[in-house]
């Protein structure tokens, strides 16, 4: 017999024995779809009309009678009927419809009918019922597929869950997860997953090999306990104020509790641990105990017999000792919460072993600044707040007189005061009586501070943090708090010296003293500026640890002048921007110490990420301080320094010192005898000429100088040496000798991978085709390059594009986006450092007086206005809009 299947669940199609079926158009397609969703019940030709049309003509319903007999005619026709009732898609045996089979799966989620179907999610593309328009039966009929594919995605988490396949699970909750961030159920059943994978043989496997710890409660059953009765609760503190954030942590609570007897809460002084705790059990879990214990063991001896004696006290245990408390709690069923483990965790762990062993229906919850070292242990480390978090609990402790906060200053005392509450929740309450840019200033002054009575008791806090930890790992903390921003273990390596630190580091992650993350694929290290402050108190890293700093961020400095111009550069220019307090601070310490060598280094391999990360401003004013520090340097390092000097310069429009430190550079690349130096000071002279309302001689000569040794240089530097040449050419008019450069500067820019050059020729061929006043070909060597820098996040680069695209508006008539570029670039720039009217005054003056020229002035001053205030992604679609005029 022979089989039909019908797809609905990605386009709609259908094929008989492997054959496709010729369903037609649109509505033929559609109308197969509608029949298929009744599964075997008629649908009414009134229904069908208006499920399938808007507004249905005239003659719907000899239409659908048309469509209707022409789908009969194919090979589904044995199982398409018709009658008085309506029209059918038989269900038998022989008709398969996904749909179906995905929905007979959810409602048998054990069968191995499940397992089948998922292979159907293969197709799955979140857009069902394709290829038949917008019908208005569609809407709901895709709601409703969405929904059965969720139900099976979940319930095949569930089934691989019990298969104990934690991580295929995880990756399907989490992309649930992704699609419906606000049910509570999904994120425990997450939270479930990412225990039970994150636990892999500390739990999973000890609970195979039958090991207690690991292994689930054994509940009991309370016999004082009635229908209906809440659990018994003791000693559990109420909070004075609703809890902020941490949403997700207390769901993980919940799981990683339904995975391990033993849980312990660990990170930094501070972070929030008690009161998450506090906030977990009066949400509901303590009611769902019979039994629920909460233990306090600050300030207790760090002693077993007194551990003991405290906790057999808080349960009610009749013996003060390990024993006896095992034995008390033996016959009963709850939680035993005990509090600020720290300095006792020996003594607590010795406790938790025998009470875990003999009280099979009892599970132990600690929290503590690091774990017990118990077997069958589940860890479940709190981190910081995140920012936005972090940011509401400042603002929800703030008195009401004190809510008009700047939402940028507390963002960025939040991240000096490392996100942590308790820290937080001292800041909210001092800007009550201190204006909010000295909160931080002086919460950061009491935390460095020596202890003494009346202290800050989060100092307190954080020094008793530091006292746990081992010499090794205090030595290595302090080492690493020198870092003023992100740091790699290859720094660490490199700067802090001595030994290998990277056991300490991981140890410092664990306790939640150094958050670690991941930057551009590469783990990346970060202590808070309050921990910082407390790590370091009054002892700064001494000499030898500040000359490998500012040695190590020298030598970076260093290979970024390379770096920064090749293709994918993006990565590299992410790391500046992260490492950028440590690169400044060791050009400060070189200029303190007079290290000219690592200054000029510095400052003068700096330019591109200067000219693209908008700074400027900055880096000149270093490239000034580095000049000026005595001594002698290596002749090619100064002919650099001065280049970068006069590139800034000129970018920032100071022209007179662009041209007193280009010849100063030309100079010493004479003397070098390095042929990538001498040519490409001579390039930007001659550019500088061109520049130059009242030029002292014309540039050939100093073009001829920059050619000279052209295939004797690096490719990357003869790839800038004929892009400046060119623009130099094209200045003076002499337009086919430019576009020869230029041809051949973007010809080796791409065989060498210099990415500015790759950008920058385009950009110039563009304006050649602007001297000429021709748009469409301008616009067309524009949009690769724009698209390009826009991808790469290179702001400047856009920046210079989009600024020429304000010609070739006015070229094709656009003259009202003209000026809304023009607007844009103006606002935009200031952002980075960017000016056109100082970079090429009076190329951007012709296109703006060109553009001006064909509005009247009410219409200028409106279009410029508006652009004013687009953004980087909306001045793209400007120019992009330009492409469609001729």
């Amino acid at each position: 017999m022979a089989t039909a299947h019908v797809q609905l669940l990605d386009r709609v199609d259908a094929d008989v024995d492997g054959v496709v079926v010729e369903l037609g158009g649109r509505l033929p397609r559609a109308l197969l779809a509608r029949l298929a969703l009744e599964r075997g019940a008629p649908v009414a030709v009134a229904d069908l009309l208006v499920d399938l049309w808007v507004d249905p003509p005239a003659q719907a319903t000899a239409t659908l009678r048309a469509y209707m007999s022409r789908l009969r005619a194919t090979a589904l026709g044995p199982w398409l009927h018709g009658g008085r009732s309506g029209y059918r898609l038989v269900d038998d045996s022989a008709v398969h419809v996904d749909l179906w089979k995905l929905e007979d799966a959810v409602r048998s989620p054990l069968s191995s009918d499940l397992v089948q179907v998922r292979s159907l999610l293969s197709r799955w593309r979140g857009a069902p019922l394709g290829g038949i328009g917008e019908p208005p039966f569609v809407g709901a009929a895709r709601d409703r597929m969405r929904r059965g594919v969720d139900a099976v995605r979940l319930e095949g988490a569930r089934l691989d869950l019990d298969a104990e396949r934690h991580a295929d699970a995880l990756v399907a909750l989490l992309e649930l997860r992704r699609e419906h961030p606000d049910d509570e159920d999904l994120l425990a059943l997450v939270r479930v997953a990412e225990a039970r994978a994150d636990m892999g043989e500390r739990a999973v496997v000890r609970v195979r090999a039958g090991q207690v710890f690991g292994s689930a409660r054994v509940p009991r059953r309370d016999p004082d306990r009635g229908p209906g009765r809440q659990g018994r609760v003791y000693g559990v503190p109420a909070p004075i104020a609703k809890m902020v954030g941490r949403r997700d942590e207390r769901a993980a609570l919940t799981a990683a509790l339904d995975v391990a007897r033993l849980v312990t809460l660990t990170g930094a002084a501070g972070v929030g641990k008690t009161r998450l705790v506090v906030d977990w059990l009066g949400g509901g879990a303590a009611s769902r105990e019979e039994h629920v214990w909460f233990v306090g063991l600050g300030g207790a001896a760090a002693t077993v017999e007194a551990t003991a004696e405290v906790i057999a006290s808080a349960t009610g245990a009749p013996h003060a000792s390990v024993e006896g408390v095992a034995e008390h709690l033996a016959d009963r069923s709850g939680i035993l919460v005990i509090d600020g483990v720290d300095a006792t965790s020996d003594a607590v762990a010795s406790v938790a072993s025998a009470v875990l062993a003999r009280a099979r229906g009892i599970a132990i919850l600690s929290t503590s600044r690091r774990e017990l070292g118990v077997p069958g242990e589940s860890v479940m480390r709190l981190d910081p707040l995140s920012v936005s978090e972090a940011c509401e609990l400042f603002e929800a402790r703030l008195v009401p007189e004190a809510r008009a906060v700047d939402s940028a200053a507390v963002t960025l005392l939040v991240d000096v005061l490392g996100r942590l509450p308790l820290a937080i929740e001292f800041a909210a309450a001092r800007a009550a009586s201190m204006p909010l840019e000295e909160v931080g200033s002086s919460l950061l002054r009491d935390i460095g501070r020596s202890a003494q009575v009346g202290e800050l008791p989060l100092a307190g806090a954080l020094r008793s943090s530091l006292d746990l930890l081992s010499a090794d790992q205090r030595d290595t903390l302090h080492s690493v708090a020198g870092f003023r921003a992100p740091f790699t273990r290859e720094a660490v390596a490199a700067v802090c010296g001595g030994r290998s630190r990277d056991v300490d580091l991981d140890r410092l992650v664990a306790y939640s003293l150094v958050s670690a993350e991941e930057r551009a694929g590469e783990p990346v290290f970060h202590v808070a500026e309050l921990i910082r402050r407390a790590a370091l108190g009054d002892a700064a890293p001494d000499a030898a640890w500040r000359r490998r700093h500012r040695a190590w961020f020298g030598a970076r400095a260093a290979l970024a002048s390379v770096a920064l111009t090749a293709r994918g550069s993006s990565t590299e220019m992410l790391r500046l921007r992260t490492e950028w307090p440590d690169i400044t601070a060791a050009f400060d310490c070189s200029v303190s110490d007079g290290d000219k060598e690592t200054a000029a280094t510095i400052s003068g391999g700096l330019l591109w990420f200067g000219v693209r990360a908008g700074r400027q401003q900055e880096l000149i004013a270093m490239t000034r301080q580095a000049c000026a520090l005595p001594g002698a340097v290596d002749v090619a390092l100064e002919a650099g320094l001065f280049s970068t000097r006069g590139f800034l310069a000129y970018q920032l429009g100071s022209m007179d010192e662009a041209e007193e430190w280009i010849s100063a550079a030309r100079e010493r690349a004479e003397r070098s005898e390095d042929h990538a130096l001498r040519g490409l000071a001579a390039a930007f002279s001659a550019y500088l000429l061109t520049l130059s309302p009242t030029p002292s001689r014309h540039p050939t000569h100093e073009v001829e100088a920059a050619l000279e040794g052209i295939d004797r240089m690096p490719d990357a530097a003869a790839a800038v040496v004929l892009l400046i040449t060119g623009q130099v050419q094209r200045a003076s008019g002499r337009s086919q000798a430019a576009v020869d450069l230029l041809e051949r500067a973007g010809a080796l820019a791409s065989r060498c991978g210099h990415e500015w050059v790759a950008l920058m020729a385009p950009v110039i061929a563009a304006k050649v085709h602007l001297d000429l006043r021709h748009g469409a070909p301008a616009v067309a060597t524009l949009l690769p390059v724009i698209r390009r820098a826009a991808a790469h996040d290179d702001p400047v680069s856009l920046l210079i594009a989009v600024s020429v695209a304000a010609g070739a508006a006015a070229a094709l008539g656009a003259d009202a986006t003209g000026a809304q570029i023009i607007g844009a670039v103006d606002a935009i720039g200031r952002r980075y450092g960017f000016d056109p009217r100082a970079n090429e005054p009076a190329d951007f003056e012709l296109y703006r007086r060109r553009v001006r020229e064909g509005l009247t002035e009410a219409e200028w001053r409106t279009e410029y206005v508006s652009g004013l205030r687009r953004e980087p992604g909306e001045l793209v679609e400007l120019v992009l809009g330009l492409a469609t005029l001729r």
